[in-house]
């Protein structure tokens, strides 16, 4: 996977179809703002230069930011940005992708692995999405990560 590609997915999956904030009032401002503009600053190419990043990463943990910005100025040899995952990103991603198994793979299993550039008390909200029928995993996953 590409650097550009990892962030396009982040991206991606991370921003509603709509701007102005959501729900709980999150908006792309502050640190958002400056991580964006920075990992853009490195690479132009970035998806990080898109109108869509500071918003998406508004609803990110600092750590994911400072990700974004590392990733884009300081690219590994293998092209490959990792962030480290936490024990309940990992709790979660093992869950979801259960979850999706007993669905009939019923939702992209994006949902499952993005879980880590989202605070502790999202990825909660997550997992309760979880328990519901399967029909109705996809909405509320969708509803918790974007807003």
């Amino acid at each position: 996977m590409t650097m550009r590609f990892v962030l396009l997915i982040a991206i991606g999956i991370a921003v509603p179809a709509c701007g102005g904030g959501d729900a709980r009032g999150i908006v792309p401002t502050g640190s958002a703002d400056e991580a964006c503009r920075r990992a853009c600053a490195c690479d132009p190419t970035s998806d990080a230069c898109s109108g869509e990043c500071a918003y998406a990463a508004a609803r990110w943990r600092q750590e994911a930011r400072d990700w974004l910005v590392e990733c884009a100025c300081n690219p590994p040899d293998a092209f490959v940005c990792a962030l480290e995952r936490r024990p309940i990103d990992t709790a979660f991603l093992d869950a979801c992708l259960s979850r999706r198994s007993e669905c009939m793979n019923a939702w992209s299993d994006d949902y499952c692995g993005i879980v880590g550039l989202y605070p502790a008390e999202v990825v909660g909200d997550a997992m309760t999405c979880l328990s519901l029928a399967c029909d109705q995993v996809e909405a509320c996953l969708q509803s918790t990560f974007e807003g």
